[in-house]
């Protein structure tokens, strides 16, 4: 199985930024899931409760342990209803997040599977961003036709906002980068 998660509650969630994005030092990409053009695996929203779900052997396809006659366990029907509704369940106090996941159960056993994401519409690049990967990220925006965009919080009240980034906003200064490699 491969997971991979995305939140629904968009660029301006400070809990986000504070626990997925190294205290706004991070990044937010905003992907437009209405361009995928193919498969990328299961897309579900995940379900908050205060209750845990279980998986049970049996629901593993193993309601006994026998072996075949070349020694491999001997397996029934997987619950796949069951394991899905354990992979898209988490506690209740994170419905802020707005989870969704993409769940993939082809491939190579270990082997993560990575998702084509050629449906990037956006990054927002966090209030404590380091300027070198600031440019660089603004370089691959550039070179992919990618909004960027720097977030900012507003002086007179906490709300998140942010503003497009431009050239301009890139001026290169050959001391500071001299400085940053050093």
């Amino acid at each position: 199985l491969t997971v991979t998660c995305f939140s629904a509650s968009g660029w301006d969630n400070q809990l986000m930024w504070s626990h997925y994005a190294d205290s706004y030092s991070g990044i937010c990409v905003e992907y437009d899931f209405e361009k995928m053009d193919k498969f990328i695996g299961f897309m579900a929203p995940v379900k908050y409760s205060s209750v845990r779900p279980t998986i049970s052997l049996k629901d593993l396809g193993l309601s006994e342990f026998k072996k075949d006659e070349n020694g491999k366990l001997i397996t029934e029907d997987v619950d796949i209803n069951a394991i899905f509704t354990a992979l898209l369940a988490k506690n209740k106090c994170w419905n802020y997040e707005e989870e969704w996941r993409i769940i993939n159960v082809e491939g190579e056993p270990y082997t993560p599977i990575f998702i084509e994401a050629p449906f990037v519409k956006s990054i927002t690049l966090g209030l404590g961003i380091d300027d070198m990967c600031k440019q660089l990220l603004w370089d691959v925006c550039q070179e992919r036709n990618v909004e960027c965009y720097q977030l900012s919080i507003n002086s007179n009240d906490y709300n998140l906002t942010r503003e497009l980034l431009t050239a301009e906003d890139f001026v290169f200064d050959k001391e500071k980068e001299e400085r940053y490699i050093n």
